[in-house]
C-alpha cells in the first residue's frame, strides 16, 4: 500500500507539473522569443536563463500533443497523390503506389487546419531550441518549418549524455545539421564544424551517498520499438532484441540466490517486448520497478550495483553519482572511433564492460560483497573520471554559457537578421 500511495503521489506530482507547463505554454507561444521544445535541464538553471531575458520559463512539455486525431481519411484528396511510376523499380515502385495510403493524416487533411490556428503564431520570429519533438511530433515539425520560411531559427541538441553513435553514421545528425542554425553538442568530441556549440552539462542532480548496506541489483534495461520508426543505428533490432532478452533472462538465473532474491528491472519505457511483465514472470512481482512508481534517481541511490545496456543518459547518471555501475553488450554503433575503442579496452579490463551477461553474472557472483572495494579502487575511479571527461564534463560556467547563446539569439532576431 506505502509502494502504491508513493506511486501515485509521484504521478499526481508529475501531471500537475505539466497541467502549470501547459498553461505556460499558452502564453510563451505568444510572448517568448525562446521556445524550449522539452529541453532537459536543471529547474534551477532554467529559471535563472529565462528570468535573465524575461522568458516565460515553459519547456512545451506538449503543446502539439495530441491534436485533431479525430479527422477521417479523405480518400477523394488522397486520389490525387497517384504518382507515375513508370521509372520507379523494386520498392521505389510499391513506395510510390501507396503513399496515399500511408501518408499521416498531420501533412493532408489536418495540414491546412493547423495552419490555420496557428498562422498569426507562426509569423513570430524566435529561436526553437529543440530535443525531442522533432523527432516524434509532426505538429512541431510543421510549426517549425513555417517558422523557419519567415525568418524564425533552429537550434538542435542530442537528448540524453554519454555516448552518442559517431556522426560519421548518423543518418539524423546529417539531416539535423542541414536545417539547424546551431547545434548544441554535450562533447568536445570530434566537433566538426562552425555550427556546433559547447555549453558544458549540468543535467543530473546530486544524489545521496550510496550505502554500502544496500543488496539491490538494478537492471536498468532499454525496451525496443515492435516497429522502427527510424534505423536502429545504436540499438539491436527488434528480433535480435528480443534473443537478447532471453539470453539476458538466461543468465540471470545464475545468480547467487541471496542476489536474485534482491534483483529489481527497471525498463525505460514499456515499447514493445513487453519486458516488465515477461520479466516478473520468470523471477516474481516483486523484481519489478515501475518508472510510474519511482524516480531513476531514487532508484540508484537504492542499489549496490546497476547494469546498464546503452552507454547513454543512464548510464552517465549513474558513473556522475559514482554508483557502482556495469555496461553490458551493445557495444556496435557506439565504440567505433579508435579513441572510443581505447576506452572500451580500459572497460573491460577494469570490469566496467562485459562483451555478455554470462559473463557479467560471474562477476557479479564473485565481486558482489566486494563490489564497493572494486568500485572505489583508483584504477576504476580513474576510469571513471576519463568517461566523464570526454562525455559528462560539467562546466560551472553553464549558466553564463547558456545565457551568452540566449543573448545572442535574441540579438540576431531583434536586429531582423537570420544566419545562413
Amino acid at each position: 500500500k506505502e509502494k502504491e500511495e508513493h506511486g501515485k503521489n509521484l504521478t499526481k506530482k508529475i501531471n500537475f507539473l505539466k497541467i502549470i507547463d501547459q498553461f505556460l505554454s499558452k502564453i510563451g507561444l505568444y510572448f517568448n522569443q525562446i521556445y524550449f521544445d522539452k529541453y532537459k535541464i536543471k529547474k534551477s538553471s532554467f529559471l535563472s536563463i529565462n528570468l535573465k531575458y524575461l522568458q516565460i520559463p515553459t519547456i512545451n512539455s506538449n503543446t502539439f500533443e495530441k491534436l485533431y486525431t479525430n479527422t477521417s481519411y479523405d480518400y477523394k484528396r488522397r486520389k490525387f497523390l497517384n504518382i507515375d511510376v513508370k521509372n520507379k523499380i523494386g520498392f521505389e515502385t510499391f513506395l510510390y503506389k501507396e503513399i496515399k495510403n500511408y501518408l499521416p493524416k498531420s501533412f493532408l487533411e489536418n495540414f491546412e487546419k493547423f495552419i490555420d490556428s496557428y498562422k498569426k503564431l507562426i509569423k513570430k520570429k524566435r529561436s526553437f531550441i529543440g530535443m525531442y519533438s522533432i523527432h516524434f511530433n509532426d505538429y512541431f515539425k510543421i510549426f517549425l518549418a513555417e517558422s523557419k520560411l519567415l525568418g524564425s531559427r533552429y537550434i538542435h541538441a542530442d537528448h540524453g549524455a554519454g555516448i552518442h553513435v559517431n556522426k560519421k553514421y548518423d543518418t539524423l545528425y546529417n539531416h539535423f545539421d542541414k536545417i539547424s542554425d546551431k547545434i548544441i553538442i554535450f562533447s568536445k568530441e570530434g566537433k566538426r564544424n562552425n555550427k556546433e556549440v559547447y555549453l558544458g552539462s549540468d543535467l543530473f542532480n546530486s544524489i545521496k551517498k550510496v550505502k554500502y548496506s544496500n543488496e539491490k541489483l538494478l537492471i536498468n534495461y532499454h525496451d525496443s520499438y515492435r516497429y522502427e520508426f527510424r534505423p536502429p543505428v545504436t540499438t539491436p533490432s527488434f528480433h535480435k532484441h528480443v534473443k537478447n532478452f532471453g539470453l539476458m533472462v538466461n543468465s540471470l538465473e545464475n545468480l547467487n540466490k541471496p542476489i536474485k532474491k534482491n534483483i529489481r528491472f527497471r525498463p525505460k519505457e514499456e515499447i514493445g517486448l513487453n519486458s516488465l511483465r515477461r520479466f516478473g514472470e520468470i523471477f516474481g512481482e516483486n523484481s519489478i520497478e515501475q518508472v510510474s512508481e519511482k524516480k531513476f534517481s531514487d532508484s540508484i541511490s537504492e542499489s549496490r550495483l546497476v547494469v546498464c545496456f546503452v552507454p547513454q543518459t543512464s548510464f552517465t547518471e549513474c558513473i556522475q553519482n559514482n554508483i557502482p555501475t556495469i555496461l553490458v553488450g551493445n557495444k556496435s554503433g557506439f565504440f567505433d572511433t579508435p579513441e572510443r575503442i581505447k576506452l572500451l579496452k580500459k572497460f573491460k579490463s577494469n570490469n566496467v564492460f562485459f562483451d555478455d551477461m554470462d559473463k557479467a553474472v560471474r562477476f557479479i557472483n564473485k565481486n558482489w560483497k566486494n563490489i564497493f572495494t572494486w568500485w572505489n579502487s583508483r584504477k576504476t575511479q580513474s576510469l571513471r573520471k576519463l568517461y566523464l571527461s570526454k562525455y559528462y564534463k560539467i562546466d560551472y560556467k553553464y549558466k553564463d554559457n547558456w545565457k551568452s547563446l540566449i543573448k545572442n539569439e535574441i540579438k540576431i532576431l531583434s536586429n531582423n537578421y537570420y544566419l545562413k
